[in-house]
Parts: structure tokens; sequence; C-alpha cells
């Protein structure tokens, strides 16, 4: 059997366990207990928390399953599915395990001590004014948006000439497990100097500074997410960066608007507080690109757009790595 890792999803006897260790014996070292954690799915309440194994026993007939490790253990994707389970019912058997490729970049993330990278998956769904519509086993099926959701701004976003200024095909969203940049947004100071705290792409922006590859803002600090516009962002930030992570340039990118807006209301509604605005993937037109977040407004719910070579100390921007299901 391939060695565990602590996170890791193995079977034994038709239950599922989360790894959580083993131990030898003092007395005769060659017998291995293994410690194995029940699946979060089911209720402490049947059973115990925790089970013991002989590693023999699980030579014979422990089943691993997924690629959960320690980046990413089966704890985090069993939360995510009770969280699809809570907004949208049914939506969580459209979870699937996450790629292997998901988790070796997590695995190069923190050996590069870049550790503020989550891993968050979606349902094959759409975005509509109204609600969502997430194919189950096949199927349609909608919902309209939780009373706690930050919908969209209707008078914008869905908008009769926005819509016609943009490409509707970012409203459909596949199942897909992405890499989600998890790093606080700062709020806006006077001077336009605030930046992403703890921010581990700091030294990136400062070598490409270096470099001239990339512009600030006048009043903008050298490292900073801020003043620096979206073509930069596109042709030298994101190349870079998918450098670094080992991934391709195709699938790391700025989120859409929609993206966030699925991402933030089911996992990280504190993005929608800082009154900075961040860059978006979707074009609006030949030119420009989306923006939202302004001081007065919510990030996951207002919209906006700027010129591809607009600099501003209020715009920054986060990355996101995309992993689409293989057919």
């Amino acid at each position: 059997m391939e060695e565990l890792q602590p996170g890791a999803y193995f079977k034994v006897g038709g239950e599922g366990f989360e790894y959580v260790g083993s131990h030898a014996s003092a007395k005769n070292p060659q017998a291995v207990t293994v410690v194995g954690r029940l699946n979060l799915e089911v209720p402490a309440s049947q059973g115990a928390l925790h089970r013991l194994f002989p590693l023999s026993q699980l030579e014979q007939e422990g089943v691993k399953e997924g690629h959960f490790c320690e980046v990413f253990p089966y704890s985090e994707y069993a939360k995510q599915k009770t969280i699809w389970k809570e907004m949208f019912p049914g939506s969580e058997t459209e979870i699937h395990y996450p790629p292997q490729e998901l988790v070796d970049t997590l695995k190069r993330a923190k050996e590069q001590g870049i550790t503020n990278l989550e891993a968050l998956s979606t349902p094959p769904m759409r975005l509509t004014k109204d609600g969502v519509v997430i194919t189950i086993e096949g199927k349609e099926k909608e919902y309209p948006y939780p009373k706690a959701w930050l919908q969209l701004d209707p008078s914008w976003f869905w908008s009769e000439k926005t819509r016609k200024s943009v490409s509707n095909e970012t409203l459909t969203i596949p199942r897909s497990w992405y890499i989600f940049d998890t790093t606080v947004k700062p709020m806006y100071n006077r001077e336009g100097t605030q930046m992403y705290p703890n921010d581990p792409l700091i030294t990136l922006l400062t070598q490409l500074k270096t470099e001239d590859r990339i512009n600030l803002f006048s009043n903008t600090p050298t490292g900073s997410r801020f003043g620096i516009t979206s073509n930069e962002i596109d042709r030298h930030v994101m190349p870079e960066l998918a450098k670094m992570l080992g991934t391709t340039l195709t699938d790391t990118r700025i989120p859409t608007a929609e993206e966030i807006n699925i991402l933030g209301n089911m996992f990280h509604p504190e993005l929608d507080k800082a009154n900075v605005a961040e860059w978006f993937y979707n074009k609006f037109g030949d030119d420009a690109r989306f923006t939202e977040g302004y001081s007065g407004y919510g990030a996951l719910s207002y919209g906006h757009n700027d010129k591809h070579m607009v600099q501003s100390d209020r715009v920054g921007f986060r990355p996101i790595v995309e992993f689409p299901e293989k057919a």
C-alpha cells in the first residue's frame, strides 16, 4: 500500500478515515499501530472519533483514495462539501476529489514559503440575475440566491449595456478546483501606499520592478500589488508566477467577477470589507477590464471597468489557478 501522509483518506472495512499518524510498540517495534480519524461526514455520535489499526491490516485491506495529504487534508475537502450542502442542497455530490496536479502545486508553493493559497472547488454551475443553476447528475437545478448572498450588482453587471459589452462565457463555471489567494485586502489610505499584509508576492513584484518589466503609480511602494496595469499582470506577473508554481499560464490568471462572487460568498465573505478594488479577468469591450470594490461599494457585488493600461493606487489584484476537471 502507498505510504500514507497525515491528511490522507483511506478505507478499512467499508469505513473512511483520515490518517492522523502511527506509532510503534515499545516492546515490539515491528508492531506498528495506525491512527485513523473517522470520516468527517459521519456524525461523531455514530462512532469514536479515532480508530486504531495494525499496519498489517491496512496493508492487507486498506484502500487509499484521492490525493489528500498534509497540504490539503481530507477534512478540508469534507468541510467544503458540507458548506456546499448547506448553501445549495444536493450540489455537494458534484464536488469530486482534487487532482494530483493541484496537490503538487500546493506542495511547491509551500516549499517556496507561499502559504496563503487555499484549495477550493465548484460544481458545474452558472449564474443568473435571480440565482444559480447547478448541474447535478446531468440535470440542471435552479436555486435562488441565499439570503446572505452578496449578488453581482443588477444595475451594472446585469444591465443591458454591460451584457452587450462582455462575453457571457464567464457566467458558466465548469466543475473545477482552484488554488485561491486568500491574502487579506488592505484598506485604502490617503497616500495610496497601502500594502497587502504578509504578501508572498513582494519579492517577485520587486524583481519585476527592478527589471523595468512593470511600472508603478507615482506613490506606490516597490513590491506593492497596487498601481500595476492589467496588461502588465498578464504579460509579466502571471508568467513568472506560473513558473514558480509549475502551472500552465492558461490556468494561472486573475479571477473572473463570477469566480470571486461565488468563492467569496461561499468561503471568504471578508473580501467584501476593504475599500480598494481589484482587477478581474473579464474583458469589457476591446480595451478594458472589470474592476470591483471601490470605496463605499461591496467587493463581491459592485462592478466597474477600467482601461487595460490604467494605473491606480486603488486597484490591486489576486492570482488564481484553475484546475478544470478533465473529461
